[in-house]
């Protein structure tokens, strides 16, 4: 049992101190670079920022410890020849954000060679006795946790071999009774095998070449076990020449059925023989796409129905059209996530400044709620409320359909007044003139204190408006902010739960809601109980609460490393850092050589300073982004 509790908040997190001493280290090279100040103060302040990184560097995680230990060479460097000072900080503070940019690019062979050169720069300028980011780290610069994709253990999404048999779903019956949503067809990306975790079980997913304008897009879904040797297929490749998935262990192949296609170890009449054996076959499972989603059943019987059965009586069955997904692994369980979706009374206090203001706060009508059975696609949990967001009266229904897919249909009322009327101008209204709110997401379990959502935008093809303009990575660093403001409630709240004597199975002995807002909530836990599910029974053991807020916040595990939208601009943060880093070492050479116009060049070196300020910060939202309210 954990016992626990949440990190301290009191004390600033190691981002925000690592945040400081870079501020310092930039403060000193601007001085440096305007000749503002003695020699001493580079120096000095040099001095501070690695006093700080050392304080630090031991409590971040390594996708953002690699920066702090760079920028914190170019300090050192400069305390080690005050003489030098005002070209040594100018220079190294911008050689430092090159070298940083460079140092997450982990086992590449121009890395290792650009950092190198940077080495060789820091000493020819600051000493032989100049400290760098390899001195710092004790080692070499490589790291099997450095690259971007992050480590098998590091992520613990990839498989360690395969079990005989899967392990107990979230209720006994779900696997049996339903398709389970997966990953969106529009994030993943379709050149790589993607490891994901669904009820308990690593799975792999990939898309057969040639065959995305299939209906189900070409997406497979097999067990992530080679069965050879039990090795992750998720950390192979596809094979361009074959079409077939191939395990980098040992090279065998597999095609879209799972049927072992190539066994380079033997000889052919050998790999026939071998090949005819069932125990050669990768275990695949019945994969559909549906609404931009790809979906598997896991169930031993034959698939019943079709994904988008789900959708029936709904506005997506319509005119409605999936144009855009966001996903994210949250660190709580599947029970806590659906839980808080239908809270209603929460939005005005956690989602303060994002949507509407604690001033929204207001009594919550809610009828009461029904429950159905789990048998069909339709009336497991539907209620309809009424309640204040974004400072004007709204009516909505919920529909949980499934016990993976959920619905709000609401609309805003008022529409005879001159607030509605500003309102609705600035939210844009449908065919009926009234602004609407539609909400649609996916939710999934897991594993023990994990889940997974799904959050589908929607709309009339064609009428998109703003949000078909956005670009994905940007709506999806905004849609992490918004997930990461109730984050650490439910993390910790579910710990208190299972905490609790009673456990979650006895939550009305543990929860305390006489409010009619609750109502939801008491419907949701019922029905739970009623089907069994086990995602609430003691026998599921939560793992242990976070360590820290960077790992309880952490979006490149959590969303960016399997999102092909936000990698790629990741990638391109990090070109345009090294370039304007680059270009903000020449033209501080080029201001020392006195080659050219000074003020030009001044100017230059402090725009790139200025630059990469702005770069780093967007690029740390890729990785971790805190979120306390006591600030908002």
């Amino acid at each position: 049992m954990d016992l626990s509790g949440p990190p301290d908040v009191g004390a600033p997190p190691p981002y925000q101190r690592q945040t400081n001493f870079r501020a310092a280290a930039v403060a000193a090279a601007v001085f440096s670079l305007a000749k503002v100040g003695p020699s001493a103060f580079a120096a000095a302040a040099g001095t501070l920022s690695l006093r700080s990184v050392s304080r630090v560097q031991h409590e971040l995680p390594h996708q953002i410890a690699g920066n702090t230990k760079v920028a914190s060479a170019a300090s050192a460097s400069a305390v080690n020849n005050s003489r030098l000072a005002p070209l040594t900080m100018g220079l190294m503070s911008a050689v430092a954000v090159v070298a940083a940019s460079w140092k997450g690019q982990g086992s590449s062979h121009s890395g290792r060679r650009c950092r190198a050169g940077l080495r060789i720069l820091v000493r020819a300028v600051a000493g032989p006795q100049a400290v760098v980011a390899d001195d710092l780290e004790g080692g070499s610069a490589e790291s099997p946790t450095s690259s971007k994709g992050g480590c098998a253990s590091c992520s613990g999404k990839a498989s360690k071999g395969a079990p005989q048999t899967l392990p107990a779903g979230s209720a006994p019956e779900w696997r049996e009774k339903h398709w389970f949503p997966v990953a969106s067809a529009l994030e993943l990306d379709p050149k790589r095998p993607t490891p994901v975790r669904i009820d308990g079980i690593d799975l792999v997913v990939w898309q057969v070449p040639g065959l995305e304008e299939a209906e189900d897009g070409g997406w497979r879904i097999m067990l992530d076990a080679c069965p050879h040797r039990l090795a992750p297929l998720s950390e192979g490749r596809i094979e361009p020449k074959t079409g077939c998935l191939q395990c980098a262990y040992h090279g065998w192949e597999f095609d879209s059925t799972g049927g072992c296609t190539s066994i380079p170890q033997v000889d052919e009449e050998a790999s026939r023989r071998i090949r005819e054996n069932p125990r050669s076959k990768a275990r695949s499972f019945p994969t559909a796409l549906g609404l931009n989603l790809i979906w598997v059943w896991l169930g031993d019987s034959p698939p019943k129905g079709e994904p988008r059965d789900i959708v029936t009586g709904t506005h997506l069955e319509k005119e409605f059209a999936v144009f855009g997904t966001y996903t994210r692994d949250l660190p709580y369980g599947y029970d806590s996530l659906i839980e808080n979706l239908i809270d209603v009374s929460h939005v005005p206090f956690a989602h303060h400044g994002l949507q509407g203001t604690r001033e929204d706060a207001s009594v919550i009508t809610m009828a009461m709620p029904t429950v159905g059975s789990s048998e069909e696609n339709s009336g497991i949990l539907d209620f309809t409320f009424g309640d204040k967001t974004m400072g004007m009266t709204r009516q909505a229904s919920f529909s949980l359909r499934s016990p993976f897919f959920f619905f709000y249909d609401g609309e805003f009322v008022g529409d005879q007044t001159e607030e509605y009327k500003k309102f609705a101008a600035r939210r844009g209204t449908e065919d009926d003139g009234k602004v609407h709110f539609r909400l649609t997401l996916a939710c999934i379990p897991v594993s023990p204190g994990w889940s997974r959502t799904i959050i589908l935008d929607s709309a009339i093809p064609g009428k998109e408006g703003l949000r078909g303009k956005i670009p994905p990575w940007l709506s999806h660093l905004l849609s992490n902010r918004f997930l990461d403001s109730d984050l650490a409630f439910l993390h910790y709240q579910e710990r208190n739960l299972r905490r609790s004597p009673n456990s979650a199975s006895d939550w009305s002995d543990s929860y305390f809601m006489p409010g009619e807002g609750d109502r939801s909530i008491s419907a949701w836990r019922q029905w739970l109980s009623r089907e069994g599910a086990r995602v609430v029974s003691p026998e599921q053991a939560l793992p242990p609460s976070a360590a820290s807020r960077e790992e309880l916040f952490n979006h490149f595990e959590q969303h960016t490393g399997s999102c092909k939208d936000c990698s790629a601009a990741l990638d391109g943060i990090e070109f345009w850092q090294r370039a304007v880093g680059g270009a903000g070492v020449v033209a501080l050479i080029l201001d020392r050589l006195a080659l050219g116009p000074t003020q030009v060049w001044l100017a230059a070196e402090v725009l790139a300073i200025a630059a990469l300020v702005v770069i780093q910060f967007v690029k740390q939202q890729f990785y971790f982004s805190d979120y306390q309210h006591h600030k908002t």
